[in-house]
């Protein structure tokens, strides 16, 4: 019983953390961008977009900071 309420825990952290960082809207938006452009090598593509949205995120940050 122990480790059935740590498995919850663990789960419900899991949720908090994909909530806090909005995770399910960047994977969609990821999908939905790759099914659009159906690049040959959707391994590269995923790589190349996540890439992108860093040096975005990263952008945006820095423009908050000053």
């Amino acid at each position: 019983m122990a480790a059935n309420l740590e498995e919850e825990q663990s789960l419900r952290e899991c949720e908090a953390y994909v909530q806090r960082h909005n995770i399910q809207q960047i994977l969609k938006d990821a999908i939905v961008s790759l099914c659009v452009s159906r690049p040959d090598n959707p391994i590269a593509f995923l790589r190349d977009y996540f890439h992108k949205l860093d040096r975005l995120v990263k952008v945006q940050l820095s423009k908050h900071m000053q």
